[in-house]
């Protein structure tokens, strides 16, 4: 909805969807519920995908400190000699024909390659999307920052639309810019986020008199008493 109204109030200012963490991870929270639950968020996630690719505005999302290895993977396979790879199988241990390549993030890699506001080129992962998210299939690139390296996914739809594209490398780069290292929309967004002081209050005084009437004891740091308090 916020997507949709963004575009008909500025129609000619390009603008791009940005989230933080993974594109498929954006609701870790299900893999605690039944398939169905899953299934009814997941359809729903996907509408509205949908939706913002019909608002012709595309969706990214930023992932800092990025661990994934999927690049230097494909590399150690370009390197390997045998028809059919098996380390365990061909290898002893320090000989193998990809050492040096592993365990290496991906971004320790392209930090050595990229210029700054520079992009790696596009890749697409083997692993596939949740089935009501069979039409989101994930791509990523890296992107240098400054900062860091960070690593960027987008939907297909996103991929194969070079305008679109090159919108989300430059408004990435310039939010990066604009909060001195982490895109600053995402920030403000975790900050909007912060449990105010009023709801910690008062989750304080219910934790406090549940633990009074299990007759245990409730003490507070000098350190937890001055935040509470304040100064004056």
């Amino acid at each position: 909805e916020l997507a949709e109204e963004t575009q008909q109030n500025w129609p000619d200012l390009p603008a791009v969807a940005l989230m933080d963490g993974s594109l498929h991870g954006i609701l870790p929270e299900l893999s605690n519920q039944p398939p169905e639950a899953q299934t009814r968020a997941l359809r729903r996630l996907n509408q509205a995908f949908e939706r913002m690719q019909a608002a012709q505005i595309p969706v990214c999302a930023y992932i800092s400190l990025s661990r994934r290895s999927e690049v230097v993977q494909l590399l150690r396979l370009a390197r390997c000699p045998f028809e059919f790879p098996d380390c365990n199988l061909h290898c002893a241990e320090g000989q193998e024909a990809c050492e040096g390549l592993t365990p290496l993030p991906d971004r320790e890699l392209w930090s050595g390659l990229l210029a700054q506001g520079e992009r790696s080129p596009l890749f697409s992962t083997h692993n596939p999307p949740p089935e009501p998210l069979a039409n989101q299939a994930l791509c990523f690139f890296y992107l240098n920052c400054g900062s860091e390296i960070a690593r960027l996914e987008i939907p297909r739809w996103v991929a194969d639309h070079p305008d679109w594209l090159k919108q989300v490398q430059a408004l990435v780069y310039a939010q990066v810019e604009k909060g001195r290292g982490y895109p600053i929309a995402l920030a403000e967004a975790h900050n909007q986020a912060v449990i105010k002081g009023a709801d910690r209050s008062q989750f304080y005084a219910l934790l406090s008199r549940k633990l009074v009437e299990a007759q245990m004891g409730v003490t507070l740091s000098r350190k937890e008493l001055k935040k509470r308090r304040g100064l004056v």
